[in-house]
């Protein structure tokens, strides 16, 4: 019994790091959480409207409806860029 709780942990840990760094959504509310916010990245609301500026190859911006305000400057957190590096993805805030 002990074995297969384990193994079933395992099988957890794996599939929540695959999708953290293996999915674009993912990869948002990792970075929304690394920010200090993850309520905000388990509420997550995202924008369906595309973003307007031209990015990279490998990039999107997501927009979020919901986001987190940075407690040093009291502005909204609202646009992040999404980078692929081949199966990865990794999120970053984007600015306004």
């Amino acid at each position: 019994m002990k074995i297969k709780s384990e193994n079933i942990a395992s099988i957890i840990i794996i599939l929540t790091i695959v999708y953290v760094i293996g999915t674009p959504t993912g990869a948002l509310r990792f970075a929304i959480a690394r920010t200090g916010n993850p309520i905000t990245a388990v509420n997550l609301k995202i924008s369906d409207k595309p973003y307007k500026k031209k990015i990279g190859k490998n990039q999107m911006i997501y927009t979020l409806i919901n986001p987190p305000v940075e407690k040093s400057t009291y502005s909204e957190l609202k646009n992040w860029i999404i980078t692929k590096y081949g199966l990865i993805y990794w999120g970053n805030f984007y600015g306004l």
